[in-house]
């Protein structure tokens, strides 16, 4: 049976339809907290008291028997590794969304959590409110991520790439450089080195990726523009 809910969010008020009670299994090691969060969720009415687990072998056996709805997984689990967990629960193909649920907001971390399978990333400072409209969200199908979080990917994507640039070189490299930038081709600096078109071509191949462009003439073309 569905029952459509208004949440106070702090974008305003919204309704969504979910399950009159959901389950709930959080993977933490920390007791205090873990038990914390449980107690709070196992007052809400729209909570079943969660299954509590301190480590991701037990929760992956307790998610497949308890079938939550809703998965709170710490990501710097005792003696194993939360990202991995979540990963673990995507491919048993079970159902439940998936919040990692943690104190780090590192840009690593948050995108490995994500790429695992991960549907939200949620900081350990929020009110314990928070926590449970997070929670609702997810199961309502939005997408929920902590602010600083959030800041942090964006703030990905605007750093600038890293200047390309020919010191990256081996000195054969740098030689076969110089002579395309003359205007040699391969047989003719093969000549001039003494080595063989193939060496060249090999040398060819190492400059186009180190410098990240797409064949040696756009080498040449950037060697021009860092020395002009």
């Amino acid at each position: 049976m569905m029952e459509r809910v208004r949440l106070q969010t702090m974008s305003g008020p919204r309704s969504i339809d979910l399950e009159s009670v959901l389950r709930v299994v959080i993977v933490e090691d920390d007791d205090a907290l873990a038990e914390l969060v449980s107690d709070y969720l196992a007052d809400h009415p729209k909570f079943t008291r969660p299954r509590v687990f301190s480590h991701a072998a037990a929760a992956l056996a307790g998610i497949r028997e308890f079938r939550p709805h809703l998965v709170l997984v710490d990501l710097h689990l005792a003696g194993s590794s939360g990202v991995d967990c979540i990963r673990r629960i995507r491919n048993a193909k079970l159902p439940a969304k998936v919040l990692a649920f943690t104190s780090s907001s590192d840009e690593e971390t948050i995108v490995g959590a994500l790429k695992a399978g991960a549907d939200g990333y949620l900081l350990k400072q929020p009110s314990l409110v928070a926590v449970s409209e997070s929670l609702l969200n997810a199961w309502a199908g939005q997408p929920v991520i902590s602010d600083a979080a959030l800041a942090k990917i964006i703030g990905s994507f605007r750093r600038p790439e890293p200047a390309q640039t020919v010191t990256t070189l081996s000195p054969a490299e740098r030689a076969v450089l110089d002579l395309t930038v003359d205007g040699l081709d391969c047989k003719a600096i093969a000549r001039q080195l003494g080595n063989s078109v193939h060496t060249v071509y090999i040398h060819n191949k190492n400059i186009i990726r180190k410098l990240g462009v797409t064949n040696r003439h756009a080498a040449a073309a950037l060697w021009r523009k860092q020395h002009h």
